[in-house]
């Protein structure tokens, strides 16, 4: 088995697992959205769930897994002994490391959520403020365990182990769902205020941040990792991580880091902004967490280990492959939120107190965000490969000018667009980060076979845009019967246009002659063999392709 094929395989696991842990947490988002809505205590949680999330998304997920996985298998090649020997002794550092921050953030909470919502002089009310103040400080110390987390993540990916990291947020959904279901009953008969609920609720993530962090360590110690009470801040291999990991931290995570400026100029727009925002959000990542990051995730040892050996030409290879078969999912993922967005956004949020005007703000803003989708994915993928080249400052540059970009465009776009200006700026912004590490990727790589991934995006472009039609098409069927209002209803219209798009896609995708579709089919299907269609290299043609 090549190690495409070897990193596609890799990619099920993880997007079955996400997939799992993504319904848990729309089931999550459904029962906050009906108790808080579009409300002053559901921007507050947001806003001070943001800031610990962010740190796990800079120097968890993101920035560690990347830096430690090419260190690490470098220093198994040396030996098993140095390998457990610098896993240990990075393990301490970043638990040391880790204790510092929570106490500095505990402290520092309300200087911290004061800028972060520009509030030294906004008009919005003390109690937002206050209460969002007080979540900061009780949800702290949930980066304490979830970035101890990422970098058991990453050394399980190290090892080709993916299926239990990409399980782990299922722990902190079922903590938050657990709450929100037993709230009510250890609540009795007078019941709580929404502020309790948000309290209770902010308990309930450092609850599941600790059980993210145990589900990582019994295959740990099954695939031979042995603690050792070591603390050596001499070794090179953890300046290493350093070294890769600071640089890291800001290049992967500049989407994050836009969303958290969204999320900061929001709270200027008044109550509701933050939350439409939040639910957008979540939509959008659903395909990028299940397919794209998924995509990502299994390919960075395949980009390590190229890089390692000094193969620029099949490291080149692996990117463009891993950018096709992201491209083949999330551009038909991007036109069904774009025309199913509203009845998705119905049927699974607006009851309790989110409202038809909740839905109407989110609908928008998830429009703005899903045009980002492709770009967002892509990012994740070239961004690795550089780290796996040990090159961290390219994307850190480029960053820096698309966070600079997206904050000229917030300031233009928010005036007549509110919150939908904001999304907006976010995916252009993304669209440039992509296009500028392409070309930078290019010149460090050179080109692999560039007509291919040119008559690729035409042709996966072209049944996207016949499979929105026929998408489009059923919707507007369904809302034609109103002496039937069960097939008009928002569930309908969802389970119609998805039944639509799943069907017309792969039809539509094999008349194109995409050689993505039988390559996806193959990571999908249980009893794929080694050698059906998946290419071992760009310069192999699977047999569904024609013309290139």
């Amino acid at each position: 088995m090549s190690e495409n094929q070897s990193a596609a395989r890799s990619a099920k696991a993880i997007s079955i697992a996400t997939m799992v842990s993504r319904i848990l947490g729309f089931a999550r988002d459904m029962l906050m959205a009906k108790l808080f809505g579009a409300t002053m205590f559901a921007d507050a949680f947001l806003v001070a769930f943001r800031i610990p999330n962010l740190l796990r998304r800079l120097f968890g997920e993101g920035a560690l897994n990347s830096s430690f996985v090419p260190v690490f298998i470098r220093a198994s090649r040396e030996s098993e002994e140095e390998a457990q020997r610098f896993t240990s002794n990075t393990f301490n550092i970043l638990a040391l490391t880790l204790l510092l921050i929570t106490a500095l953030g505990i402290v520092f909470a309300d200087p911290l959520v004061r800028v972060m919502t520009f509030s030294f002089n906004a008009g919005t009310t003390d109690e937002k403020l206050n209460l969002a103040i007080s979540l900061t400080r009780i949800m702290f110390p949930y980066v304490f365990f979830i970035c101890l987390a990422a970098l058991a993540m990453g050394f399980l990916n190290s090892k080709r182990h993916f299926l239990i990291p990409a399980l782990s947020p299922v722990m902190l959904n079922l903590s938050m769902i657990l709450f929100l279901f037993l709230g009510p009953l250890l609540a009795g008969k007078n019941g709580i205020s929404l502020q309790s609920w948000t309290t209770g609720l902010a308990w309930s993530v450092i609850a599941g941040g600790l059980l993210q962090f145990a589900l990582h360590l019994p295959p740990m110690f099954s695939r031979g990792f042995r603690f050792r009470a070591l603390l050596d801040f001499t070794d090179r291999r953890v300046h290493q991580v350093m070294a890769l990991m600071g640089p890291a931290a800001f290049g992967m995570a500049v989407s994050q880091i836009n969303i958290l400026v969204d999320t900061m100029l929001a709270w200027l727009l008044g109550d509701g902004a933050v939350s439409a925002l939040y639910y957008s959000n979540r939509l959008m990542q659903l395909p990028l967490a299940v397919f794209g990051i998924a995509i990502a995730t299994a390919f960075m040892p395949t980009f390590s280990t190229h890089a390692a050996n000094g193969k620029k030409t099949e490291l080149a290879e692996s990117v463009n492959y891993a950018l096709r078969t992201v491209m083949f999912i999330t551009l038909p993922a991007t036109a069904g939120l774009i025309v199913a967005g509203k009845p998705i956004i119905r049927f699974l949020f607006e009851r309790g107190r989110f409202t038809a005007t909740a839905t109407e703000w989110t609908s928008e803003a998830l429009i703005c965000y899903s045009l980002g989708l492709f770009f967002f994915a892509g990012v994740n993928i070239t961004v690795k490969a550089f780290y796996s080249l040990e090159k961290p400052g390219v994307p850190v540059k480029i960053g820096a000018l698309c966070m600079l970009t997206n904050v000229i465009l917030n300031l233009v776009l928010m005036v007549h667009m509110r919150q939908s200006g904001l999304a907006l700026a976010t995916s252009i912004s993304g669209m440039l980060n992509l296009a500028l590490l392409l070309l930078a990727l290019r010149k460090q790589l050179g080109s692999v076979n560039p007509m291919k991934n040119i008559i690729a995006t035409a042709r996966i472009t072209g049944a996207t845009a016949l499979m929105t039609w026929a998408v489009w098409a059923a919707q507007k069927f369904l809302e034609t019967q109103t002496a039937h209002p069960a097939l008009s209803s928002p569930g309908s219209l969802v389970l119609f246009s998805i039944i639509t798009g799943i069907l017309a896609y792969p039809c539509l995708a094999r008349l194109m002659g995409c050689p993505e579709l039988n390559e996806f089919m193959q990571i999908l299907s249980r009893r794929a063999r080694a050698a059906a269609t998946i290419p071992s290299s760009d310069s192999e043609v699977s047999k569904g392709e024609t013309g290139s």
